[in-house]
């Protein structure tokens, strides 16, 4: 049997049947929430699908960089959902939720906001390699990490910080940590609820390093958490009848997409910040995620034809920037828009993009500023 609890609070329980042609499947789901049922898990249904596609969006993703190597390490393999859930117990830096056998069992004693992480298993998990000495319940948050990039979590300082490296394997990968790092300073510029990237080398690699922007009392929901209709139209709806501070920070990030031509923006890697205490949103969350702009995978001769070459890129939903931008721009974001005029580039003391392409990048920007502010 396992319980589905926030902090010590249990919500759900359930057992993960073995079926020899099926897999693992859920079963006999039963609501123990009572007058609590408001703080499951936002977009969760208490049945079987529902719950387990929460539970799956819930690991480490099977595109993952590595992916197959961190779990086999630790003795697991992408579809063995009971062992994973007992090695880690299913606890997030994202939120204040777990999944635990021994009902008992104290969040205090587990969670990764107080508790150390197994070094090793951030090193497995970013380079591939390493061996994992683990045996039962493993403190770290690897496994719960969503996205496609390497990346591994570290405690330093005091602070909880993600480093996440770049694509490998062609001519044109490997920027996306720049992208990151730059694309924060131009929404430093524009005065954006956002998250800050630094650069760094770890283990050999380039790569974006940010600080986390939950805490044990705040967690973050995707966008796709709160909607069944995945269109912008209807994202946009819902989010304009939530009130002005949440709309005005969402078409912001809109804007800064489309100056940016940022194209993986997608319904997974924005949302709101919840207080655990009501589960209800409390604020927008701060941009982050950008690594897939700025040109990331452009050569230099597509840069020596920028202008043709932005024509090409397009936001992740499918429609050119240019008609996001007519949509939803206000004199709020023109404003923002309007700071960018003479934007450089801060260059970091270490690591850097070619200084040619880094002032290709600057120049254009200063011609998609004048675009977009004429739509």
């Amino acid at each position: 049997m396992f319980y589905l609890k926030q902090y010590n609070r249990t919500l759900l329980q359930f057992d993960i049947e073995e079926d020899t042609l099926d897999g693992q499947r859920i079963e006999s789901i039963k609501d123990v929430s009572g007058s609590y049922k408001y703080l499951l898990p936002i977009g969760v249904e208490t049945n079987a699908e529902s719950l387990m596609n929460w539970l799956k969006s819930r690991i480490i993703p099977k595109n993952r960089e590595y992916v197959d190597t961190f779990l086999a390490k630790n003795g697991l393999s992408h579809n063995d959902m009971i062992g994973i859930l007992r090695v880690c117990k299913g606890l997030s830096l994202n939120d204040s939720y777990w999944i635990v056998e021994n009902e008992d069992d104290k969040f205090e004693d587990f969670n990764l906001y107080d508790h150390d992480f197994l070094k090793v298993l951030s090193l497995i998990a970013y380079t591939g390699y390493g061996s994992s000495p683990a045996k039962g319940f493993t403190s770290s948050p690897e496994f719960t990490t969503t996205g496609m990039l390497r990346k591994g979590w570290r405690r330093l300082k005091g602070k909880i910080l993600l480093y996440k490296g770049g694509t490998s394997g062609a001519a044109n990968t490997g920027n996306e940590p720049f992208s990151e790092f730059y694309a924060s300073q131009i929404a430093r510029r524009m005065e954006l609820n956002h998250i800050d990237y630094s650069l760094a080398k770890w283990k050999g690699n380039i790569c974006s390093v940010c600080e986390l922007f939950t805490d044990i009392d705040h967690s973050y929901v995707p966008m796709y958490r709160f909607v069944n209709d995945y269109s912008l139209r209807t994202v946009s709806e819902y989010i304009r009848n939530m009130g002005n501070s949440y709309y005005d920070e969402f078409v912001d990030m809109l804007i800064f997409d489309a100056l940016i031509c940022n194209e993986d923006r997608h319904f997974g890697n924005f949302g709101f910040i919840i207080d655990n205490k009501t589960n209800k949103p409390c604020s927008f969350a701060p941009v982050f995620d950008n690594g897939l702009s700025l040109f990331n995978y452009a050569m230099m001769d597509d840069l020596e034809n920028i202008s043709e070459y932005a024509k090409t890129r397009r936001s992740s939903y499918g429609v050119p920037f240019e008609n996001i931008v007519k949509e939803f721009i206000t004199s709020r974001q023109r404003a923002k828009l309007r700071q960018m005029i003479g934007f450089k580039f801060e260059p970091d003391n270490n690591y850097n993009l070619p200084k040619k392409r880094m002032k290709m990048i600057e120049k254009y920007l200063q011609i998609r500023i004048s675009d977009l502010l004429k739509l």
